[in-house]
């Protein structure tokens, strides 16, 4: 989240600075929002100004011992403390903010210069609310102890706690070696929205045990992790020749150009040869007219109807508990069964089974927003997606019913970018227009002088998800 409201001298900061001597100085920083929460992490300047680094750590560590050998940490702003709003495994800066969790930030950013410090650091990663801070310091650091921390990051529930290890491991390195059978699990089971870093960290590692399961990810979804794998193969040179047979294959077959032209890229450098991915077509130019878009396909005009025509409706009989409203919505209804979707926007959402006011969740976290199911033949799929600050993100979700009768919400297709429009055909096929994030740092169409070419992909899904990209 941005920071927010006039630039000014925060007195609150100021107090830190005097906990941290000469060893930092205050940045500007920004008004509180209502209720004191501070966003952003610059509060303090990593430099020690005139002083030599080892005596700037000298003070810091003995600063920070003393504040862990208080009984109650002191905070940034006692007097307009009242809850903590800090998330699990987030570094968050507010009134309630230890100073603690200051000089830790400023340890971690003088790096391995600071790793004198690493016995206070592990002292404060005991108390819970200071693990975020210390965990960062310990992997500026690079402290053995980071990789091993990192490693249970990646397998815990929260999202905030797996991407603070993801991203741990890509700083780390080829340091992290220990947790390439963690990343290997995420790249094949894991949530959707962690797979692609998953790939990456991998490539970063650069390990050759995980060549095999960085191939296995470029032949199913999502697209983006397909992406990263094939970008991560180039780094491991003459071991990963052997990849180059299913690299190419990506490169003639998938539906994305960035995926195609990663996948192209990789099987050039890894075999010496000349390959092509295919090309785009960049003839499709559909036209937006409010409630519909026109497209033609395959020689024929289409109507598409705009996602955001739909607006949630109440629902009845099983789904009585799912009014109107963006906060609970009907997806599927059925005897004796209801099916809901609950869109917070930038806060995710879910999608539950009701059963009265009793909610049974299916899918739920962040990256899950629903708009609104398609019914294909029998198969209920459900559109999800959103776009906020430069994020545009979507997903084909599948609805079913095993056996057993437990019902299931199982993504099949990450769309390029958000959702923009639809049409069902008579083959049983869904015809989806999306917005085209994925492409966005490679663009298959360019812009022509005087004319910008909004990046957008028609696409035909079956309802396994399988998928084919329109010209």
């Amino acid at each position: 989240m941005p920071l927010v409201g006039a630039r000014r001298s925060a007195p609150v900061w100021g107090l830190a600075v005097l906990l941290a001597g000469s060893c930092a100085t205050s940045r500007q920083t920004s008004e509180p929002e209502p209720g004191g929460r501070f966003y952003g992490d610059e509060i303090l300047d990593p430099r020690c100004g005139s002083e030599p680094a080892p005596s700037c750590v000298e003070q810091l560590r003995a600063q920070l011992r003393a504040e862990l050998g208080r009984r109650e940490l002191t905070r940034l702003d006692p007097a307009r403390c009242e809850s903590s709003h800090a998330l699990p495994c987030v570094r968050t800066y507010e009134a309630c903010t230890p100073v603690a969790g200051v000089l830790l930030t400023v340890l971690a950013r003088m790096k391995e210069q600071a790793s004198p410090a690493t016995p206070e650091i592990v002292e404060a990663s005991k108390r819970p609310e200071l693990d975020p801070f210390a965990f960062e310091a310990l992997v500026a650091v690079r402290s053995p102890e980071a990789v091993s921390r990192a490693i249970l990051r990646l397998g815990d529930a929260e999202v905030t706690c797996r991407r603070s290890g993801l991203s741990a491991i890509n700083q780390l390195g080829t340091a992290a070696r220990d947790a390439v059978p963690a990343l290997e699990r995420i790249l094949a089971e894991g949530d959707w929205s962690d797979r692609k870093d998953a790939a990456h960290a991998l490539g970063v590692i650069r390990d050759p045990r995980a060549i095999g399961a960085l191939e296995s990810a470029l032949r199913g979804p999502p697209a983006s992790a397909q992406k990263e794998a094939a970008a991560a193969l180039s780094w491991f040179g003459q071991d990963a020749m052997g990849s180059v047979p299913a690299l190419e294959e990506l490169a003639r077959s998938h539906w994305a150009w960035s995926v195609r032209n990663a996948a192209a890229r990789t099987a050039t450098a890894l075999s010496g040869r000349s390959i092509s991915p295919r090309a785009p077509s960049c003839r499709s130019r559909p036209l937006d007219e409010g409630q519909q878009w026109r497209v033609e396909v395959e020689g024929r005009k289409e109507t598409l109807q705009s996602v955001e025509s739909h607006r949630p409706r109440a629902g009845r009989g099983a789904c009585s508990h799912a009014d109107a409203g963006w906060d609970l919505f009907p997806l599927l209804e059925a005897p004796g069964t209801c099916i809901a979707g609950e869109n917070l926007g930038e806060w995710g959402g879910s999608i539950v089974v009701l059963r009265g006011s009793e909610r049974e969740p299916l899918r739920k976290g962040w990256n899950v927003n629903p708009i609104r199911p398609i019914q294909l033949g029998g198969t209920t799929l459900v559109l999800e997606g959103l776009a906020h600050l430069g994020l545009s993100t979507g997903i084909v979700t599948r609805l079913w019913r095993d056996p057993g009768g437990r019902w299931h919400a199982d993504p099949i297709l990450e769309l390029p970018g958000l959702p923009l429009a639809f049409a069902t055909t008579r083959g049983g096929r869904l015809l989806l227009l999306t917005d085209d994030k994925l492409d966005r740092d490679d663009p298959p169409c360019p812009s022509t002088a005087g004319k910008e070419v909004k990046g957008v992909y028609l696409l035909r899904i079956g309802p396994d998800g399988s998928a084919e990209s329109l010209p």
